[in-house]
């Protein structure tokens, strides 16, 4: 069972004298802020060490998935689970998808791979788990997913949220097609913004948002802090925050610790703006 986010947050306001999120109206939902596991050039271990106290919640990047099969309790000991924070899993890029030339998978098989892969987290008890669609037609991206969808949910009851990538705005699989499988929504902001994905924020996926992937848009797909934000992107920004509705975790995936911290400032006023019913 993923970890009660209001007892952490308890917790971490004894530790450190202050929530995530300080000082936000009463009444207001309590909002999870997260940071990835690969922020400092040590280990697994030592990032999630280092973030403890700093964010609610740690994005186990779990990218590559033949490094990730082969950890073991050095690389994820068992005792992080005692620390105050709450887990999820972004599965890895390279799945071996059939869609790609050569490879002789099912997508069932791919999901087999993921789901070992996020087998090594098991004792995080991690609350979702993060999946890049396939290339390849709307047709097949599909089939694929809903294969693949229906193998882990035989075999895990871990939500799997699926993320818009330069190959899915995701509005091109259906209406309904999340919903009817199963799936949730990992919005990436900089993803809809460098990419153009116009027909997902007109949509009405961004409601659904389980998780939100902040940062902003770089070169070669760069995840540059959200200081780095246009005006016109900081106000799509402001637009996409009053319309999660879910209280969606809040990842600043920016991958080292300066950059995570300065766009936990900027997250933290738009969440602010929004409860206030104001612009910032």
């Amino acid at each position: 069972m993923r970890r009660d986010p209001e007892l952490a947050r308890a917790e971490f306001a004894v530790t450190t004298g202050e929530t995530a999120l300080r000082r936000m109206p009463e009444g207001t939902a309590l909002v999870s802020f997260a940071a990835p596991s690969c922020l400092l050039p040590g280990t697994v271990m030592e990032n999630i060490y280092f973030l403890n106290g700093r964010v609610d919640e740690v994005a186990l990047c779990f990218f590559e998935y033949r490094t990730c099969l082969d950890y073991t309790e050095t690389d994820v000991p068992p005792e992080l689970a005692g620390l105050s924070l709450s887990f999820h899993v972004h599965l890895p890029f390279d799945l071996p998808w059939p869609a790609r030339s050569g490879v002789q998978y099912t997508a069932s098989e791919t999901a087999d791979i993921a789901l070992a892969v996020c087998r090594k987290a098991a004792t995080f008890a991690p609350g979702l788990a993060v999946l890049h669609p396939p290339q390849g037609s709307p047709a097949l991206k599909r089939q694929l997913l809903r294969q693949f969808a229906q193998a882990w949910q035989r075999a895990s009851d871990i939500p799997l949220l699926l993320e818009n990538v330069f190959c899915c705005d995701l509005v091109e699989l259906g209406d309904d097609f999340l919903r009817d499988h199963g799936l949730g929504l990992c919005l990436d902001v900089a993803h809809l913004l460098i990419y153009d994905q116009s027909r997902l924020l007109t949509s009405d996926l961004p409601e659904t948002t389980g998780l939100v992937h902040w940062s902003a848009p770089g070169e070669q797909d760069e995840h540059l802090p959200l200081t780095k934000l246009s005006s016109a992107q900081y106000a799509t920004a402001t637009e996409l925050m009053a319309r999660f509705v879910n209280n969606p975790v809040h990842l600043a995936e920016v991958f080292h610790w300066p950059g995570v911290e300065a766009s936990l400032s900027v997250l933290k006023r738009l969440v602010a703006a929004e409860t206030r019913g104001i612009g910032i």
